[in-house]
């Protein structure tokens, strides 16, 4: 496995996952952005434990064990039995007036999440790995930019962010915990993999790639 830095790297060059350069904060299609970020929120625990599973039956325990932990996370286990897509709902509800809860997958987020599933059903394991670690390492960046989009949409409202924010605590304990405790500790569990290194680094790239698509189209409405 390459170094953490390589990976920055090439996490630094997506331009969507900076506010200055994602086109969402330049074209204002703010609202329906955030709808469809929490999208990719709510289908993160089935991807990961889609792959956990597989990892399994390839005899790499260590890697189930990691995802398992994970997805518990996701869906509440540190947080009061309380999901993580549901905090981010009504969070994005009470302080913005953001309702997300009818809200439809549209065809930029089915198409990202499409290619998301089948790599984790049907590509390689070493490539469906790389791009789940491609999801959490791009995950402490991604928000901090959505921490952004979320600050110029109550400024444009009119909305003041209240100083006991939900949704700023949401994005802060992700930001300074969550998140990078899944990319440590999911990195530290795949070095000594057995791997097909170019096939993850493969699946690395994709999701970046897909990643940055992803955003453009969420800019233009898609």
């Amino acid at each position: 496995m390459k170094s953490k830095r390589f990976y920055r790297q090439l996490i630094k060059g997506t331009a969507a996952l900076h506010i200055r350069t994602n086109m969402v904060a330049s074209v204002g299609n703010i609202e329906n952005a955030l709808g469809q970020y929490y999208k990719l929120v709510e289908a993160i625990a089935p991807i990961l434990l889609m792959v956990g599973c597989r990892a399994e039956t390839d005899s790499m325990q260590g890697l189930m064990d990691e995802l398992t932990e994970n997805v518990g996370e996701e869906r509440g286990s540190r947080t009061k039995g309380i999901p993580h897509k549901t905090l981010l709902q009504n969070a994005l509800r009470n302080e913005l007036r953001i309702d997300i809860s009818g809200i439809k997958t549209n065809n930029a987020t089915k198409n990202f999440l499409n290619s998301l599933m089948k790599s984790a059903m049907f590509e390689t394991l070493s490539k469906a790995l790389g791009r789940i670690y491609a999801l959490e390492a791009t995950a402490v960046p991604e928000l901090i930019m959505v921490r952004e989009l979320i600050k110029k949409f109550a400024r444009r409202e009119g909305i003041e962010i209240p100083a006991a924010s939900e949704l700023l605590e949401f994005i802060k304990i992700h930001v300074l915990d969550f998140e990078v405790g899944h990319e440590s500790g999911l990195r530290n569990t795949l070095k000594p993999c057995n791997l097909n290194w170019e096939e993850f680094d493969k699946g690395f790239l994709e999701t970046l790639r897909d990643m940055q698509t992803w955003w453009d189209k969420l800019a233009l409405g898609e």
